[in-house]
């Protein structure tokens, strides 16, 4: 079967790390880790400038407009 092929009225403009993007709607927090290829262990995840518990991840949806921030923690001098 052919998949529906997505349309511009699907995707929504979020700004990620700074940089502006698009996004298919209905992406989770945990979905835009996964897709980007980022380990979930030792990053922290701001959404408009607040921060996100990880347990609540999968149950935040992003919208349009969003501005995501995510920064990983390194250890070591």
């Amino acid at each position: 079967f052919l998949q529906p092929r997505k349309i511009e009225n699907d995707m929504i403009k979020i700004t990620f790390n700074n940089k502006p993007t698009k996004l298919e709607t209905g992406v989770s927090l945990q979905e835009f880790v996964e897709r980007n290829g980022m380990v979930s262990t030792n990053i922290a995840i701001a959404v408009n400038n607040s921060v996100v518990l990880k347990e609540k991840w999968g149950d935040t949806t992003i919208n349009d407009g969003d501005s995501i921030l995510i920064i990983k923690a390194y250890y070591g001098g």
